[in-house]
């Protein structure tokens, strides 16, 4: 697992920007969003509300070298359906051999892959528990 930005400055990040670690039911600093050739490393955070996953920019991590920082937010009562999935060997391969993948579907239509490197299992719990409410 390749942590893309170290947890000091990822804590600075949170705060920047607004959000509030403290208030997380999960967080990590390392996920990505969507199996795409440019897929945005950045900040996962699952709040009482909202999931967040806000991509870091090229001035935060070399990582996301030239890219802007996107925030996408998925409202929980707008999560239809969530669950794991298998990544085929190219995307394990681009992604560095994560250790999850999730696909969430919205009320909408929409459909985001999550990929993380670590702590999947907690995320998967935290976000069912979240859902069962």
């Amino acid at each position: 697992m390749y942590r893309v930005i170290r947890r000091q400055r990822y804590e600075r990040w949170c705060q920047k920007h607004g959000l509030n670690l403290a208030a997380a039911l999960f967080e990590i600093e390392t996920a990505y969003i969507n199996l795409k050739i440019r897929s945005r490393p950045g900040a996962l955070i699952l709040f009482e509300r909202d999931l967040v996953h806000f991509s870091y920019s090229w001035t935060d991590t070399l990582w996301a070298i030239f890219e802007p920082s996107i925030k996408v937010t998925i409202p929980i009562g707008e999560i239809a359906a969530f669950k794991r999935e298998t990544l085929s060997t190219s995307w394990n391969a681009a992604f560095m051999d994560p250790e999850s993948a999730f696909s969430i579907r919205t009320t909408g239509g929409d459909t985001h892959t999550l990929i993380l490197q670590r702590d999947g299992n907690s995320f998967e719990r935290a976000l069912s528990t979240l859902l069962a409410n």
